[in-house]
């Protein structure tokens, strides 16, 4: 039996009528940007490019002093494109042969200049000669059209070279750890064969570093947490084929609800100490750093401090939520200005 036509909260007033389809005209205009007025030198470029970081990752690779058992040799590079134009991605892959765009961002070079797009590609050893093939078609061939093979792809490719750590980083720029700054990080792995995370802690292991019992598992990603300086994951590049992007960890709220009762109560009483209470019918919005320090140390150190207090609103109808929740979210926005891991900005309506 057919559902009734109308409901409660939709009502349609008309009884429908047909009408013949007529497609939206479509203008797709090719994308205008500086191609290379040499094919055969950017080819050839390109492809010297490849072999020096060959090269390179062969050489770091055998300099590596630890050997991770069942990891795919091979190498990560980066392809940068020229500013302004977004590089062809879907060309760069092909899981077939095991090559895999791992991550991929845009970044300033030059902070008046036009972003460029990044991106890490995993090659298996043997199949850098996917590459080597495409450069090769892309300076001899032509399509029936005129133009040369893969032009779209390729003409995107300003520059590539050996990847580092570096260029699996896909958080904030300015918040990378320097190179002894001990931290937690994310380590995002590809799924591929299910011995990913056993390779990591083997890893983990002959470096030296924390990985977290805890992770996140997705279709074709696992995220596991690792306390670790750069220094001593650089080496992972060399070793694992496994890596797909790294972040800086954030604080979440389980830290807090694994927290043993004596700690949490430690945090309340913390906050309680440096809150003001306000009436019924009140918005109260604040932004506190809950989460640098020890309770016992936030509690000395705020103890002679100015502005630590929350900013309270008193609140003529308590009931007008939208009004309530506008000023909420603008106020959040507005704190939302302060960077760091440690910020952490609360709402309470009351």
């Amino acid at each position: 039996m057919a559902s009734p036509r109308n409901r409660r909260h939709l009502v349609v007033q008309t009884a429908p009528a047909a009408e013949p389809y007529t497609p939206h005209a479509r203008k797709i205009s090719p994308e205008t940007f500086a191609r290379p007025a040499d094919r055969q030198q950017h080819a050839a470029s390109l492809q010297a490019a490849l072999s020096v970081a060959e090269r390179e990752s062969r050489a770091s690779r055998q300099a590596q002093p630890i050997t991770v058992h069942g990891a795919t040799p091979g190498v990560y590079v980066q392809f940068d494109s020229p500013p302004g134009v977004e590089l062809k991605i879907e060309s760069l892959d092909d899981k077939r042969k095991g090559i895999d765009v791992v991550a991929v961002r845009t970044t300033h070079l030059e902070p008046q200049q036009p972003a460029i797009q990044r991106a890490t590609v995993f090659v298996p050893n043997g199949q850098l000669k996917h590459f080597v093939t495409r450069f090769e078609q892309y300076s001899q061939e032509q399509t029936k059209k005129g133009e040369p093979r893969h032009k779209e792809a390729i003409d995107r490719i300003a520059a590539l070279r050996r990847a580092t750590l570096r260029a699996l980083w896909t958080d904030a720029e300015d918040i990378f750890p320097a190179e002894q700054e001990d931290v937690w990080w994310e380590i995002w792995l590809r799924r591929h064969d299910g011995r990913e995370l056993e390779r990591l802690h083997e890893f983990a292991d002959a470096a030296g570093f924390e990985i977290g019992a805890r992770r996140l598992a997705f279709v074709d990603r696992m995220v596991v947490l690792a306390r670790a300086t750069a220094l001593q994951l650089a080496g992972s590049v060399d070793v694992l084929n496994d890596l797909a992007e790294l972040r800086r960890a954030k604080t979440g709220a389980a830290r807090f609800d694994d927290a043993a009762a004596t700690e949490q109560a430690g945090w309340v009483d913390e906050l309680r100490g440096r809150t003001t209470p306000c009436g019924d019918g009140a918005l109260w919005i604040w932004s506190a750093e809950l989460v640098s320090r020890s309770p016992e140390r936030e509690r000395r150190s705020h103890s002679h401090r100015r502005g630590d207090h929350p900013t309270v609103y008193k609140w003529n109808d308590a009931r007008d939520a939208r009004a309530r929740g506008a000023l909420a979210e603008g106020r959040a926005r507005a704190t939302g200005a302060n960077t760091g891991e440690t910020s952490r900005h609360s709402l309470l309506l009351r």
